[in-house]
């Protein structure tokens, strides 16, 4: 991320001082990465301190909020935030709307995020992993670990790549746009496949079901834990890849 060189704030927090995090933007950039400090780092950069966002802690709670939600290309304002590799947050919640949400890692029990258009996220571990019906966007996370995954999408492309196969049954349905999920080659799992005007291919057999508006299920080295796919309008794809 590119930082304006205007305005520079630096804020140190404890990690004993806060447990989770609950960030609401609408025009700042956010990055979200680990680093070896052992206190946790908010960096601030704009070019005019009148469009900074609002930071408060409740509780244990560190809450950023956008305080103005007009638009301003000249005036972004850019956030970095370094959390210690160590440190595991009861919740993070994240919601952008216009700004970019960079996630390069993180670790959280829970993690609720509502990403805008422009994003990248990626080695995020999590026993929940949320993404609630964000507007109308191309997602893209990698080497995502949860015990537990839901993800209801609206229109748009994912593309998705798991490190590991998910603890419970989980569930990712996208309304209108296609899906591409990756998967440990070696795991086991089952897919519930569903899609009304689409198709289902399946890189894992080198197959392709024309016609999955009643259902398909497919049962990969055995089967297991069951993860529902689900589009309305739009392919499904699934491929593996083999672990380092």
């Amino acid at each position: 991320m590119m930082f304006a060189e205007d305005f520079n704030d630096i804020k140190k927090f404890d990690t004993d001082s806060i447990s989770s995090f609950n960030i609401s933007l609408f025009n700042e950039n956010i990055t979200v990465e680990t680093s070896t400090e052992k206190q946790i780092y908010l960096i601030i950069e704009s070019k005019n301190k009148s469009v900074l966002p609002s930071i408060n802690i409740y509780g244990k709670e560190l809450k950023i909020c956008s305080n103005d939600e007009m638009y301003d290309k000249n005036n972004v304002c850019n956030i970095l935030l370094k959390i210690p590799e160590t440190f595991i947050a009861d919740k993070v919640f994240i919601k952008t709307v216009l700004g970019k949400l960079e996630i390069k890692k993180m670790t959280s029990r829970t993690v609720i995020l509502n990403p805008g258009p422009d994003n990248s996220m990626g080695n995020i571990k999590s026993d929940y992993f949320e993404i609630p019906v964000p507007d109308e966007a191309d997602i893209n996370i990698f080497n995502l670990d949860s015990k537990e995954i839901n993800m209801s999408l609206f229109v748009g492309k994912l593309n998705l790549s798991l490190l590991q196969i998910p603890e419970k049954n989980s569930k990712i349905t996208l309304k209108q746009g296609k899906m591409n999920v990756l998967f440990p080659k070696d795991a086991a799992f089952t897919l519930n496949t569903r899609s009304f005007y689409s198709k289902f291919v399946n890189n894992l057999d080198n197959s392709t079901k024309d016609w999955i508006r009643d259902g398909f299920t497919y049962e990969h080295n055995g089967g297991g834990v069951e993860i529902l796919l689900q589009t309305h309008t739009g392919d499904i794809e699934v491929s593996s890849y083999s672990a380092q």
